[in-house]
């Protein structure tokens, strides 16, 4: 590249910019024009403080290195625990349209650091996967901000060529080699991918919450850049924490002598109001050997939509982290476990959380006891209700009087009767007004039952005791909840007042809604 004392005398061209706004800055053969180029990458230093400096598109940063600074791995830095024989350890971070290997890239970002934990390298490019972009509420990308980007096949040898050699770190790793894995293929690129460090495996925790506990900074989370970087950081401060090195990835792709790439200006990201189980299951924490997996459940969930091609995918993912049925099943009940704990963080749970959280636990075949069991005594109500002839009531439970006799339930019927009330077998939706239950926060069948329809429930003894007095009793009772539906045929869920196995939609002779409607 020319420098700028060069341009005086220089054709028309991009030249080093004098005023250091920028890379690059348009010389017409006559003087300086306005028109500035912005293209990320490295670039003779301004400053004259080492041959190259990064441009990340936006600004000039501290990232600098010399074209004759040796390659050969260092034997000693932070990092130079995990990189064994390797030069570089490469963290890439990708967002894409969905979670399966048919959904593609649509932003990628790869930084290149030493045995040091020094930037070497940046790459980073919006990529257009000619197809619906996907959830814009994760990564903030629309289709109007992909229509000038790079297909991923433009840039699958610039990307293949920087891991060649280098040991890929990520977090969630599993994740993001998988769907990098099926770009690369569909581009002819076949890869063996060594072992990876993942960041997610020591931390625990989402991105956001592992950056927070070790002090790093994540500004703009879901552009990949900022993710990378922030990753880069975070890998340098647990680097202690892994068990041992990783191993190269091969490719043997050497680098293009130049590829186009099309980049996101700083704030450059649609915001949209994430789902409510997505920022539910923001602060969860799965197991590690599970952390890869459950990572994934929110979005897939988000729309409380299953489909049978989304169970093979998680099916998929599961196997590709070698889950056993067991481990799912315990990432499920983890999952489940961690939104019920946020959703209960304030004290309240309301109908339309219920709702959501029963059909999360039907989505993945966890009993609905799972999620009353947690929820019942935050919507249990207490009032009084006087005890007036004809009123229907059902007993559950061994029950004892005041001085812990037990009294039988035809000695509970009989007294029942004798004082004007109707006693009932069982608890229905109409033939029954009252539970009494040794215990109020029984979960018998008479109790679920109760729960759902809404039936007032109080304990024997105080039961027992408002018969003797002849007084009001303190009951509860709480709003019901309905059953949570999973359609056998295109995997919606909904909630009704009666288990069905097939939604509206789907049924024969339903009117079906036209695409696009």
């Amino acid at each position: 590249m020319a420098s700028t004392e060069e341009a005086v005398a220089a054709q028309p061209g991009w030249y080093e910019d004098p005023w250091r706004q920028a890379p690059l800055r348009w010389y017409d053969g006559t003087e300086w024009t306005a028109t500035l180029s912005y293209q990320s990458g490295w670039y003779p230093d301004p400053w004259r403080e080492a041959e190259k400096r990064w441009f990340d598109g936006r600004q000039w940063t501290g990232h600098k290195h010399d074209a004759a600074a040796p390659t050969s791995p260092s034997t000693s830095g932070r990092l130079a625990p995990l990189l064994e024989s390797a030069p570089a350890i490469v963290v890439i971070d990708v967002e894409t349209t969905g979670l399966s290997r048919a959904d593609r890239i649509v932003e990628i970002a790869m930084i290149t650091l030493d045995s040091q934990g020094t930037v070497v390298d940046e790459f980073t490019t919006m990529v257009n996967p000619h197809r619906d972009v996907g959830a814009t509420w994760i990564h903030g990308l629309t289709a109007t901000m992909l229509a000038d980007a790079p297909s991923f096949s433009e840039i699958a040898a610039a990307v293949a060529s920087r891991m060649d050699g280098a040991i890929i770190a990520a977090h969630n790793a599993p994740f993001d080699t998988r769907m990098l894995d099926a770009e690369l293929s569909r581009s002819g690129i076949e890869v063996d991918w060594g072992r990876h460090l993942d960041t997610l495996t020591v931390t625990r925790h989402k991105l956001a919450v592992a950056c927070g506990i070790h002090g790093v900074v994540l500004d703009d989370a879901h552009c990949a850049l900022n993710d990378a970087r922030a990753t880069a950081e975070l890998l340098v401060r647990v680097s202690a924490d892994f068990t041992g090195p990783g191993r190269p990835t091969r490719t043997g792709v050497r680098a293009p002598s130049s590829v186009r790439t099309s980049t996101r200006a700083h704030g450059q990201s649609v915001h949209v109001t994430p789902p409510y189980l997505v920022e539910l299951a923001g602060n969860s924490h799965p197991e590690p050997d599970v952390a890869p997996y459950s990572m994934l459940l929110a979005q897939a969930l988000a729309d409380l939509v299953l489909t049978e091609h989304e169970r093979a995918e998680l099916a998929d993912l599961a196997a590709q982290f070698g889950l056993s049925p067991a481990d799912v099943d315990r990432a499920h009940r983890g999952f489940l476990h961690d939104l019920l704990e946020a959703a209960l963080d304030d004290g309240v749970i309301t109908d339309e959380e219920l709702d959501r959280l029963l059909r999360v636990a039907a989505l993945l075949d966890l009993p609905p006891e799972t999620v009353t069991a947690r929820t019942n005594p935050y919507r249990f109500t207490e009032h009084e209700l006087p005890l007036t002839a004809g009123l229907q009531v059902c007993f559950t439970g061994e029950v004892t009087d005041a001085r812990g006799t037990s009294v039988d339930r035809d000695a509970l019927h009989t007294l029942a009767a004798a004082a004007g009330l109707a006693p009932v077998e069982s608890v229905t939706k109409k033939n029954c007004d009252l539970l009494v239950a040794a215990d109020s926060s029984s979960l018998s069948g008479k109790a679920k039952a109760a729960h759902r329809y809404g039936t007032h429930i109080a304990d024997a003894d105080a039961f027992l005791t408002a018969l003797e007095r002849g007084a009001a009793l303190t009951v509860r009772s709480m709003q019901p909840s309905g059953v949570a539906c999973v359609c056998e045929q295109c995997g919606a869920s909904w909630s009704a007042a009666r288990r069905a196995k097939t939604c509206r939609t789907c049924r024969p002779g339903a009117k079906r809604v036209p695409a696009g409607v």
